[in-house]
């Protein structure tokens, strides 16, 4: 099944200038194939069950969040 033969104007038009106007357009072809593709699979995958109050899915409790690196 070949996804992008169903796109609908603007979006056909605008695939159509990024794929022939890169360096190397089959691969470009190729990207955006896949892209599709994947994006396919994350809607079939579907969302995460809505929740009443945030948390964490990682424990974050004495983890930093980033590396601070002093210069002496």
């Amino acid at each position: 099944m070949t996804l992008v033969t169903e796109l609908q104007p603007p979006f056909a038009d605008t695939l159509d200038t990024a794929v022939a106007k890169a360096g190397d357009p089959a691969k470009m072809a190729e990207a955006f194939a896949k892209a599709i593709e994947a994006g396919r699979l994350a809607f079939e995958a579907g969302l995460i069950e809505p929740r009443d109050m945030a948390s964490p899915s990682t424990p974050v409790a004495g983890t930093p969040f980033f590396k601070i690196d002093h210069a002496s």
